[in-house]
């Protein structure tokens, strides 16, 4: 990469950091965002024909740990260990992956829901350096590519989904952008090792939210037909 188009680059990535970045642990909290970052399920009532009762995975006569939870909160079904919990699925088409990256990073952005949240800018951060590599692969121009960051890293979507820690969200995007970004590559730059590297973070990103396809498939068809 030129001097010019990483000195953009670097600026679209300033100007989302600057907006996504600051108020990480002071804003409100929406539950389905914190869960699966919790050690353990959240313990939650329910009115049930007895009363209130507590809902799964605390229900009464509940297995010990450790188990497998299953649930109709947030994360519907995780592995209850003896240490922590960890998500699977979120909803019946989306799985947790993405989440294990707040899981890991989170502590070392300072802990907490703050550390989460910052772990997720870090994730739309991914997403404008990906449109950037996306566009200056299928379109060869820096401008072009420096416009497709720019609307990418100044969205309100991408920006808010950024400033939460709907990280289980964000991963599927990384991994659709990434593999689509390595099959514009296969173009110039053959090789056995890119396209098993497709075929992996479509698989990816599949597997993290099974709809993502719809906007994944068509496009890694125009891709592979040129």
């Amino acid at each position: 990469m030129s001097r010019r188009p990483a000195l953009a680059l670097a600026a679209v990535a300033a100007l989302f950091v600057a907006a996504a970045w600051p108020g990480a642990g002071e804003r409100g909290i929406i539950a389905e965002e914190i869960q699966p970052y919790l050690a353990r399920h959240p313990r939650v009532l329910e009115r049930g024909p007895d009363g209130v009762v507590p809902m799964p995975p605390d229900e009464p006569g509940a297995p010990p740990r450790p188990r497998w939870v299953r649930t109709s909160q947030w994360p519907v079904l995780a592995w209850d260990g003896a240490t922590r919990m960890w998500p699977v699925f979120i909803r019946g088409h989306q799985t947790a992956l993405g989440s294990y990256f707040g899981i890991l990073v989170g502590p070392l952005l300072g802990g907490g829901v703050a550390g989460v949240r910052r772990s997720s800018v870090l994730l739309g951060l991914a997403l404008v350096a990906l449109a950037f590599a996306l566009a200056r692969r299928v379109a060869a121009d820096a401008r072009v590519s420096s416009l497709a960051a720019w609307i990418v890293a100044t969205s309100f979507g991408a920006v808010w989904l950024s400033r939460t820690g709907y990280a289980f969200e964000l991963g599927s995007r990384v991994a659709m952008l990434a593999a689509l970004a390595v099959a514009a590559s296969l173009r110039r730059e053959g090789g056995r090792g890119r396209s098993i590297a497709v075929g992996a973070l479509g698989g990816l990103a599949l597997l993290s939210r099974a709809t993502i396809g719809v906007t994944l498939l068509p496009a890694l068809a125009i891709l592979v037909a040129h």
